[in-house]
């Protein structure tokens, strides 16, 4: 690392706290509006006692036998200028260069390739601001009530 890049990075660590904060603050609003209204048709996350999330991401999991997929959801938040990114990697065992190599692979990782194919990650920028949140939340729950009413 360059001198120039560490005196950045100590720089941005100065500014980690808050924005972690600001982080939890957005990710709180999503959390109470989409368990709220729609808990039945997706999960997000939830702190356990003890631990403190800092939201580098988003991650919106679509529960079982809902009436739409996550490509039909991310290409609606794309369509509305909210970014997406799928779980990144997905389920090593089954990426190419793994297939096949020596290793150990406990159980039929059920849970993780329903994460790798129902998963979505959203930004959580800690410079937006509350409309901008306010905007994901509608956004995510106006594609929810025109899927359910079809």
């Amino acid at each position: 690392m360059t001198d120039v890049t560490a005196a950045f990075g100590i720089e941005q660590l100065a500014k980690l706290d808050d924005m972690n904060e600001k982080r939890r603050i957005n990710a709180s609003f999503l959390i109470k509006t989409l368990k709220e209204e729609a808990g039945e048709f997706l999960k997000v996350p939830d702190e356990k006692p003890g631990y403190k999330h800092t939201y580098y991401t988003f991650p919106i999991v679509l529960k079982e036998k809902i009436p739409f997929s996550r490509r039909e959801f991310a290409e609606h938040l794309e369509a509305n200028n909210i970014e997406t990114r799928p779980l990144f990697a997905g389920c090593l065992p089954d990426q190419p260069a793994f297939r096949g190599a020596p290793g150990r692979v406990v159980g039929d990782l059920t849970t993780s390739r329903y994460l790798r194919d129902n998963l979505v990650f959203i930004g959580i920028h800690p410079g937006l601001k509350k409309q901008h949140i306010e905007y994901v939340a509608d956004v995510i729950l106006n594609f929810i009530k025109d899927k359910v009413k079809k």
